[in-house]
């Protein structure tokens, strides 16, 4: 709700990833924005023309880069994908090392655990947090394993080994944190349970 009178910004890559962007941009720039450009000093605020018309060359240069630079990202991760890699932040019980998907040390034991005891029947996901942190089990910022986490934990197929992307499964270059017996076991358990708690994309 309130006027913004100035923007500053490196270059126009770090400023509009499409044309959306340059659109929505535009309209702030007839509501009297001047954007500052501190790599090359320059100012856009809509009175020049031949400046507007390069702004518009420049916007359209670095959608293209943008564009680009995502297909060589999708490119490197679906040929990781294919060598069986694991390429996103790790959930908890491994870390990287050098690019590589290894055991964490500390916390591995712990959602082994997780496992082992939800697929007893005995524990809800409360009950099995609580049981987890008087154990020893901590987050990554060294607090309490929220609910929802330790829902996401228990229904990710990353522990026995199986990777995800596009739609796609494979059985990953990692090692496994327990076996199919147990993570089929979990899953009955959850599905009897009817937790709801969203699961967000691997990839």
């Amino acid at each position: 709700a309130n006027h913004i009178p100035n923007l500053l910004t490196l270059n126009e890559e770090r400023l509009c990833r499409d044309f959306r962007s340059y659109v929505y941009l535009n309209d702030l720039i007839d509501q009297g924005l001047k954007i500052h450009f501190v790599e090359t000093g320059q100012v856009i605020d809509g009175k020049d023309p031949d400046r507007m018309f390069i702004w518009q060359i420049k916007v359209a240069m670095a959608a293209k880069f943008i564009h680009d630079l995502k297909a060589k990202v999708s490119r490197g991760f679906t040929g990781k994908f294919e060598k069986g890699e694991y390429l996103t932040r790790p959930p908890l019980g491994y870390i990287t090392k050098k690019g590589k998907l290894e055991l964490d040390r500390q916390r591995a034991p712990f959602i082994r655990q997780a496992f082992e005891l939800y697929a007893t029947g005995n524990y809800s996901l409360t009950s099995l947090r609580n049981e987890l942190h008087n154990r020893g089990l901590r987050s990554r910022s060294d607090g309490r394993v929220v609910v929802p986490t330790l829902h996401s934990i228990l229904r990710n197929d990353l522990y026995v080994g199986i990777l995800h992307r596009d739609g796609q499964k494979k059985l990953g270059v990692h090692e496994p944190l327990i076996d199919q017996r147990l993570w089929e076991q979990v899953q009955t358990v959850l599905a009897t349970n009817h937790h709801t708690y969203p699961m967000k994309d691997k990839w």
